[in-house]
């Protein structure tokens, strides 16, 4: 994970309006729904996706990242390319 030194610097002069900007359109109120640990199966029941695809999503949202396994995969198949 990057530090917050790291993005600060990767952000530049605008680090400062960037990370510490508080919606003045939007407000937290407003929002009727907010992500539950069900999301996934409320927003996603009645698609056509495989449980497999549920279930790479589920860890997705859940962890914010998929298996690495999948991506040392998906790395190699980009290799070859």
């Amino acid at each position: 994970m990057m530090s917050i030194d790291k993005i600060r610097e990767l952000l530049g002069d605008q680090a400062d309006a960037l990370l510490n900007h508080t919606s003045t359109a939007i407000t937290k109120d407003s929002l009727a729904i907010l992500p539950s640990g069900n999301f996934v199966t409320e927003s996603f029941t009645e698609s056509n996706r495989s449980i497999q695809v549920m279930n790479s999503l589920q860890r997705l949202y859940g962890t914010g990242q998929t298996d690495r396994q999948t991506h040392r995969h998906t790395d190699r198949q980009t290799d070859r390319q």
